[in-house]
């Protein structure tokens, strides 16, 4: 995975395991739980920089996958599978332009 571009603004969430999914905005929730979580001055950054977000967040391969593991210890399986998701795509738009 190389950097990645995420809208925290704009997760797609299937909430049911039939029907449309649901766009949900994890910026507040997110970026509060890793700034009252991590002792990485970092991580605290990154955690204000998706809280205030407007557009997407570019991330690194490794701070992607500290946020889908803090995603992973805040919200319920289908949200944090809508980041997961949004990773993976991006990540794949990025490999089929190289």
């Amino acid at each position: 995975m190389k950097n990645v571009k995420i809208n925290f603004a704009q997760i797609a969430v299937q909430m049911e395991f039939e029907g449309p999914s649901q766009t949900v905005d994890i910026r507040k929730p997110l970026g509060n739980h890793i700034h009252q979580t991590t002792g990485d001055l970092s991580m605290d950054q990154l955690a204000r920089d998706i809280y205030f977000s407007r557009q997407p967040v570019e991330l690194t391969q490794e701070q992607a996958q500290a946020v889908l593991e803090a995603a992973k210890q805040k919200f319920v399986c289908p949200v944090w599978q809508g980041l997961e998701q949004q990773m993976n795509e991006t990540d794949n738009k990025e490999e089929e332009t190289v």
